[in-house]
């Protein structure tokens, strides 16, 4: 016998459920650069701060300029690299080359290149591996082509050492994918009525044509968003009930800040620069950061390939110079000044080097051991100045007159006359002091300007 408390249940499925179980998924990493927001930005950011780096072509000690050489700009060249290889983990230049010398490179969507490779023994019997290179396009199909003829970039990828990196955007994927479906379910419950997945409970004895009127009429009056908040009326024992989660309980900030956070570790990018909250000092360092451990690094290992790759037969080199932008130039200056302290407290230049942490080759040692004979100098010079003043003082106090004789070896010949003349008018101690402060101020400007020559000897060196 059938309970009376006995009810047939309905679950009615709103029109955003529905939507996202017929949406695409997201499954690649073009598709997440399309689609999901944080990714696009950081790809931007990398690509971006990666061209800002002085990049400079070199034929022996001579800088030559790209645009004069090759017909494809460096940087376009540079920037499509790197995103290619933060999306896809490879990179492709197509050589283009004359029968008397090398024009330049056209870079190649990795995305349409396809890697063949294969075994091939040597004369010497040992075994190489040859690379083919294969572009298709719609329906078109462009080489193949050899080693000799593209340059390929490649990111370390422990599955695949020859064919194919692992890209950024493959490892922010599922991160990628929380964003995107966090999106879209925001927007799909939103625009269709706000309405979570129901329950509907009839009464037993209901019908089939009573249970779809029921599920019909109740879709009806609950989808859309203008109808999130209305009021509807039901004939009957009809009990709703909802089994989507409310949403202040699926803690999706946290959620969204955890797949934030694995992009971010994933495209070596500070968070800060990805959300834009951080106050400046904050904002300063972790900049600085990126350039040191992210972007330079890049930058480095594409200069790596494109010598070894491009370059190798052309007698020119590409160098990469971080040093000179001003983020760099800020911390250098910081280093300078602390340098002259650390000198002016009388620790010896080579060893304020040590404690600042410049890296002294052979050659500049050199020129840092010619700076500590020039302090060497100039202390010196400094204490003969003080033993002056105080006998000045002394002969002003006594005589009222400050020309007093004093002789010196450090003291330049220039600078004791015009101290000698500007001492036979001063009326005072304090202009006796003056003369003298004012020769001292000289002297420390030109040890300043020494020891930043020598900084900047050691950066280039």
């Amino acid at each position: 016998m059938k309970n009376k408390n006995e009810i047939k249940t309905v679950v009615t499925i709103p029109e955003w459920a529905e939507y996202l179980q017929a949406s695409n998924k997201l499954n690649s990493s073009q598709q997440a650069f399309a689609l999901v927001p944080l990714i696009y930005r950081a790809v931007y950011l990398r690509c971006n701060a990666l061209t800002s780096i002085p990049f400079r072509l070199m034929f022996k000690d001579k800088e030559k300029d790209w645009d004069d050489i090759f017909v494809t700009p460096l940087k376009s060249l540079l920037w499509k690299t790197e995103a290619s290889l933060l999306l896809c983990g490879s990179g492709y230049w197509l050589k283009l080359d004359t029968s008397k010398k090398r024009m330049g490179a056209q870079w190649l969507n990795p995305f349409t290149v396809e890697v063949k490779a294969s075994q091939k023994k040597t004369e010497d019997g040992s075994v190489i591996v040859e690379k083919k290179f294969i572009q298709r396009v719609g329906r078109d199909t462009f080489g193949p082509w050899t080693s000799d003829e593209i340059v390929h970039f490649l990111t370390f990828n422990p599955s695949n050492d020859i064919e194919k990196g692992l890209s950024s955007t493959d490892v922010a994927l599922g991160a990628g994918k929380t964003l995107y479906y966090l999106r879209s379910f925001s927007t799909q419950f939103f625009e269709n009525g706000a309405m979570p997945v129901t329950v509907l409970g009839l009464d037993v004895n209901a019908g089939t044509e009573d249970i779809e009127r029921t599920r019909n009429f109740f879709a009806r009056m609950t989808t859309g968003i203008k109808k999130a908040f209305g009021v509807i009326a039901l004939r009957g024992d009809v009990k709703p009930s909802t089994i989507t989660p409310d949403l202040n309980t699926m803690d999706m900030p946290n959620v969204r800040q955890q797949a934030l956070q694995d992009i971010a570790w994933a495209f070596g990018i500070p968070e800060t620069m990805l959300t834009d909250a951080a106050n400046y000092a904050t904002a300063v360092e972790h900049r600085r950061s990126f350039y040191e451990e992210t972007i330079v690094p890049s930058a480095e290992n594409l200069a790596d390939t494109i010598n070894t790759q491009f370059l190798s037969d052309t007698g020119l080199t590409l160098e990469v110079h971080p040093e000179e932008l001003d983020i760099f130039q800020e911390d250098e200056n910081q280093r300078s000044a602390s340098l002259l302290n650390l000198v002016s407290a009388g620790v010896p230049l080579e060893a304020a080097f040590d404690i600042l942490g410049f890296e002294v080759s052979e050659e500049s040692m050199g020129l840092v051991r010619n700076q500590g004979e020039v302090t060497a100098a100039v202390d010196s010079m400094s204490e003969d100045l003080r033993k002056w003043k105080r006998k000045s003082i002394k002969q002003f106090e006594k005589k009222g007159t400050a020309d007093v004789e004093f002789q010196s070896q450090y003291i330049p010949e220039a600078d004791y006359k015009r101290i000698k003349s500007q001492l036979q008018s001063c009326k005072s101690k304090d202009e006796i002091e003056r003369v003298f402060d004012d020769s001292k101020h000289a002297t420390l400007d030109d040890l300043v300007k020494s020891l930043q020559d020598a900084t900047v000897a050691l950066l280039d060196g």
